[in-house]
């Protein structure tokens, strides 16, 4: 757009070598506060300054190397329940960042896609309807190594009420010790599904 004004090149050449020189000043501030206090807030601005890096085209060198930082930050982290939304956004940054989160950190992603669901389906009461979904939602979280944040706690619980009043419902003709064991079986998955209660019916037939 400047050379289509009639801008001279010489005076565009100077601007993007200030710009540039501004930019990697910026960058290289950012990354000392993020290896030096650790915050979020250190970790999105130099999120955002890689961000503007790359449309510029800033060298490459320098964006890895920033990258490596904010990487190295997040390794030697150690994540909580209490984490999740963090790492939601922390996903979010890395995007930024253009950087992958692989290995020992790969485990994020899943967390940061299952928060929103745990945290949505915890607000409701278990039902027939989502009851398959969970299961499928705190099957997935167990898989990723998932640090038990307050909903999930929250949907467990729920979701072991409602597993063992289904299952008292569905084999109550049964022996006692028949019952106790059908419920732990359900309530150590999280849940039951329209296939379990169809199979403890069949159960149940064939015992009365």
């Amino acid at each position: 757009l400047a050379t289509q004004a009639g801008v001279p090149a010489e005076d565009i050449a100077t601007a993007n070598t200030t710009l540039f020189t501004r930019v990697g000043a910026r960058l290289s501030a950012a990354k000392t506060a993020l290896s030096t206090t650790h915050a979020e807030e250190s970790m999105s601005e130099l999120a955002d300054l890689v961000a503007i890096a790359r449309k510029l085209n800033y060298d490459v060198t320098e964006r890895q190397a920033c990258a490596e930082v904010f990487l190295e930050e997040l390794e030697n982290r150690t994540f909580s329940g209490a984490d999740i939304p963090f790492v939601e956004r922390v996903v979010e940054y890395a995007k930024l960042f253009g950087a992958g989160l692989t290995g020992d950190l790969a485990n994020l992603n899943d967390w940061a896609r299952l928060g929103p669901s745990i945290r949505q389906l915890a607000a409701q009461e278990v039902t027939m309807a989502n009851s398959g979904k969970v299961v499928s939602v705190i099957s997935e979280a167990s898989k990723a190594g998932m640090p038990a944040m307050a909903e999930l706690v929250t949907l467990k619980d729920k979701a072991s009420t409602f597993a063992t009043s289904k299952l008292v419902e569905v084999v109550s003709g049964s022996p006692a010790h028949d019952i106790t064991t059908a419920i732990q079986a359900v309530v150590q998955g999280g849940g039951i599904t329209e296939d379990t209660l169809t199979k403890s019916q069949a159960v149940q037939a064939s015992v009365a």
